[in-house]
């Protein structure tokens, strides 16, 4: 069976990105690209059903400075 797959793209401070990495692998998905201005920009593609526990689970780590601005479903 297909799962619905989304593309994300999350803005965390520099000293948060090693657990942006761990968390979305953790969730079966799979980083397309990391950005470097000031911030680490990552993009990515996980599984549609952890959207809310991603966005949980990266905004504590970071504590509350990731920012989400492109949801994008695939499927």
């Amino acid at each position: 069976m297909l799962q619905s797959i989304m593309q994300v793209v999350i803005e965390v401070p520099l000293v948060f990105a090693g657990d942006v990495v761990q968390i979305v692998s953790g969730r079966k998905g799979q980083v397309l690209g990391v950005r470097k201005p000031s911030w680490d920009v990552f993009r990515a593609l996980l599984p549609k059903h952890s959207e809310e526990a991603l966005a949980q689970a990266i905004g504590s780590s970071a504590r509350g400075t990731a920012q989400f601005y492109h949801y994008e479903s695939m499927r």
